[in-house]
């Protein structure tokens, strides 16, 4: 039962750090086409919204980041080679190394759980 709620966790971390990041880039894409050269650009009605959005992002990336890494030193089913690869992925990445290690290998593991479960 602990497992499930740590993987939905993590379910729920990666998809805010995506939604995060699309939010990012739509945003930036909007103020460019307004013509704008900043924040400042942004009706008012909208930062709060999306300073929520920010902070969910922010507490997805630092809670799956964390997790992944855990993971990836902690899993005894690859090999070190393997593990190395994908521990200086994550470190050196950041929040897209945690969300590639995430959909590749994490979630590839919670499949082969759920199948010996």
């Amino acid at each position: 039962m602990k497992d499930m709620r740590l993987r939905l966790f993590y379910r729920v971390s990666a998809w805010s750090l995506i939604l995060a990041l699309g939010v990012l880039v739509l945003l930036n894409i909007a103020v460019g086409k307004a013509g704008g050269e900043s924040v400042k650009a942004i009706p008012s009605a909208l930062k709060i919204p999306i300073g929520a959005v920010g902070a969910l992002g922010a507490f997805g990336f630092f809670a799956l980041w964390l997790g992944m890494l855990w993971n990836c030193v902690a899993t005894p089913n690859r090999s070190i080679a393997i593990r190395w690869l994908w521990l200086l992925l994550i470190l050196f990445s950041g929040p897209i190394g945690a969300l590639v290690y995430y959909f590749l290998a994490f979630r590839s593991g919670d499949e082969a759980h759920a199948v010996k479960s």
